[in-house]
């Protein structure tokens, strides 16, 4: 039997990023989710904190909209607030003050940063956010030159900070050149990855692939890690 599965990186909410580019685009976005199994989706929707305004009224009523459209659609699917932050100095103050959603309500926020970032960077940054009483979660870890050229530094971050690690369904399924394929690999059979999740932006080139990268995960590692990796149980299990 398949998991529940979460989505806890997904640009459904139109108008507000680079996802879904109008209300009946996130409707079929919202298909694609349901056809994969999905049954809550956290929307994350990219801020730049204290570089360009978030639109929050907007991305709220495209969020009313969608739940409204899974109710009559029948979808057992929950849609949550969050947000994917481009991380600045102003992150952990605009947290602060509720200007930024973290995940479902929680204390985890979903960061990402510029791929060349230097390690010592990210870990300052990722410092910061715990000392201001969240628990980061890096989206899209396989994006990081300084993580993805030296294996064994997210085991230090986790060591040292518990941070969490998102990967892309897309990442585990495509064609990789070597370093990728050998960081990816390496991820997974470390434990090092806290959460699969979509990153889905549109119906075709980003379009949710969450039940294929289940049935990897299933082949190659077995079913309790795949289904660990694509129910983020650790975002809902103390809240």
């Amino acid at each position: 039997m398949r998991p529940r599965f979460v989505d806890i990186h997904h640009h459904l909410a139109y108008g507000v990023d680079d996802g879904a580019r109008n209300r009946r685009h996130m409707y079929r976005m919202l298909d694609c989710a349901a056809s994969q199994g999905i049954h809550a989706i956290i929307a994350t929707s990219h801020i730049t904190p204290g570089v360009r305004r978030f639109d929050m009224e907007g991305y709220r009523r495209a969020l009313r909209e969608a739940r409204e459209y899974c109710e009559a659609s029948g979808y057992d699917m929950t849609i949550y607030e969050g947000c994917e932050i481009l991380y600045t100095r102003q992150t952990c103050r605009l947290l602060q003050e509720g200007e930024i959603p973290t995940l479902a309500g929680t204390d985890f926020v979903l960061v990402e940063f510029s791929p060349d970032i230097r390690f010592a960077k990210l870990r300052e940054a990722l410092q910061e956010l715990i000392s201001a009483g969240y628990r980061p979660v890096v989206a899209h870890v396989e994006r990081y030159n300084c993580l993805t050229l030296r294996l064994g530094r997210t085991a230090r971050l986790k060591d040292e900070l518990n941070v969490y690690f998102q990967m892309n369904c897309s990442t585990l399924l495509k064609d990789k050149g070597y370093r990728l394929h050998r960081f990816c690999q390496w991820m997974l059979e470390h434990d090092q990855v806290d959460a699969l999740g979509t990153d889905a932006h549109n119906t075709s080139s980003r379009r949710a692939k969450m039940k294929a990268a289940w049935k990897y995960l299933k082949w190659e590692y077995g079913s309790s890690y795949a289904e660990q990796l694509t129910t983020a149980a650790f975002i809902f299990e103390d809240n």
